[in-house]
């Protein structure tokens, strides 16, 4: 989909450019500024990696939703399929350190520090792995929440990503409620879906119902 992109050191994509955007790209491009965006989708090799590459277009006027819970990087995780640009990359001019995790079943903390030259922002994602012991097929992890922190250089600043009740559960169709199962999860941080830098765990002490 993108055969150049392995030959070149980095390349741009903008999105919703206004009236200004030629004048913060080339802040961008010039390292005035940095740019400090994520991408809020995966971008895979070829157009046949894609969860509903069986399921495009209709069959007698019936179109098939194939892929489930199992969309963009759920799919490509579950499957241990490599992917061009993961969700959530993204280059930037300056480097973030992740340190102190700290997790409860409400809220989850870390210290990030900027430990470049440049200020700039970091989005810090935070990812949910259920128990091995789960009684139903889950993707490998999901994002649960993210926070946006800007950081001068040299910065370090406590960022907090508030859990709810539905962070660890899924829907039961059968039983039309919401289910967290009892177990073991893992709490997962990063600055990408593939690009984890801290891990804690979370223990939920029994199996809960609740509808919405």
């Amino acid at each position: 989909m993108l055969p150049w992109a392995e030959t070149v050191n980095t390349h741009v994509h903008t999105w919703f450019g206004g009236n200004e955007l030629c004048n913060g790209l080339a802040d961008v491009l010039f390292g005035a500024v940095n740019p400090s965006g994520k991408l809020p989708l995966s971008f895979p090799r070829c157009i046949e990696d894609t969860p509903t590459f069986l399921n495009l277009g209709s069959d007698r006027r019936q179109v098939t939703y194939g892929e489930g819970i199992y969309v963009g990087y759920r799919y490509y995780e579950k499957l241990q399929k490599d992917v061009l640009y993961s969700f959530g990359y993204g280059l930037l001019s300056t480097t973030f350190d992740y340190s102190d995790l700290s997790a409860t079943t409400t809220l989850v903390t870390l210290n990030v520090s900027n430990s470049g030259k440049l200020a700039g922002a970091e989005t810090v994602q935070l990812y949910i792995s259920p128990d091995k012991m789960a009684t139903i097929a889950r993707p490998v992890k999901e994002l649960k929440g993210f926070s946006k922190v800007y950081l001068q250089p040299g910065e370090t600043r406590r960022v907090k990503i508030s859990l709810e009740r539905f962070s660890t559960a899924y829907w039961a169709q059968e039983l039309h409620m919401w289910v967290c199962e009892k177990g073991q999860y893992r709490i997962l941080i990063g600055s990408s879906s593939l690009k984890v830098l801290l891990e804690g765990v979370l223990d939920v002490e029994k199996t809960t119902w609740s509808g919405l």
